[in-house]
């Protein structure tokens, strides 16, 4: 059987930079005493993870560089997404600040995280206010406001998330950053997933038939419109990792 496949702008996935509680519990507990508004399921990165996030910030500028080199698609607009979890906001926050550029931040990205997906929509997020003063200088917008068709993302599965925000616009570079389970699952491999790596894939939209086993099928555009639409026919495939 041959398939054939539209080609999206390669996606870039970033696993979040240093957690504090992995490698400093002591200093994760104080904080926990010191400061109510943190939340014991959502900790921060630590200060060597903002150098770290900051080095991903290089390698993301290096490696777009590298995909128009070799002849990759060019694209109009680069946008970068974050899980709503904290460690990943702070990660997206170094990049964001190093690209002038805002940081769309959507729930559904979270949910691949376990304690997300026990909590369902009772998880604590960090409201936005306080993520503003932890994370200064960068624009967040927030996607999960279903009024808003212009910017919302769906919420209850981090597939349906990913395939909705690269079907959107194919024509746009997106930067997301997430965990090291989004790249794993992914790529459909084990995969070493240090903090901060940088992981391409090419998105690719089914235009078979018999792939799908349906008679008709939507383009990515119409199927962008309802994220009921997105199943299967959108696939990744596993360019590199630095």
């Amino acid at each position: 059987m041959i398939e054939d496949f539209v080609d999206f702008t390669p996606l870039i996935v970033v696993r979040h930079s240093e957690r504090m509680d992995e490698v400093n519990m002591k200093e994760w507990e104080e904080l926990l005493e010191q400061d109510s508004l943190w939340r014991a399921t959502d900790p921060p990165i630590t200060t060597n993870g903002i150098n770290i996030a900051r080095n991903a910030a290089e390698k993301i500028i290096l490696l777009i560089g590298e995909t128009l080199s070799n002849g990759g698609r060019k694209f109009k607009e680069i946008r970068i997404y974050s899980s709503m979890l904290l460690r990943a906001i702070q990660t997206a926050h170094q990049i964001a600040l190093k690209l002038s550029l805002p940081v769309h931040l959507s729930s559904g990205l979270a949910t691949i995280s376990a304690s997300v997906r026990k909590a369902g929509d009772s998880f604590p997020f960090q409201p936005l206010e306080r993520l503003r003063s932890l994370c200064p200088g960068v624009e967040y917008i927030i996607c999960d406001d279903n009024k808003n068709a212009e910017t919302s993302v769906p919420r209850q599965n981090w597939r349906d998330a990913l395939r909705y925000v690269c079907c959107k616009d194919k024509d746009v570079l997106n930067i997301v950053v997430a965990h090291r389970e989004t790249i794993k699952k992914l790529a459909g491999k084990k995969l070493n997933t240090p903090y901060c790596c940088v992981a391409l894939f090419q998105p690719q939209w089914s235009t078979s038939k018999q792939a799908t086993g349906t008679s008709s099928q939507k383009s990515p555009e119409a199927a962008s419109k309802d994220s009921a639409d997105l199943s299967a026919e959108l696939g990744f495939k596993f360019i590199s990792k630095k």
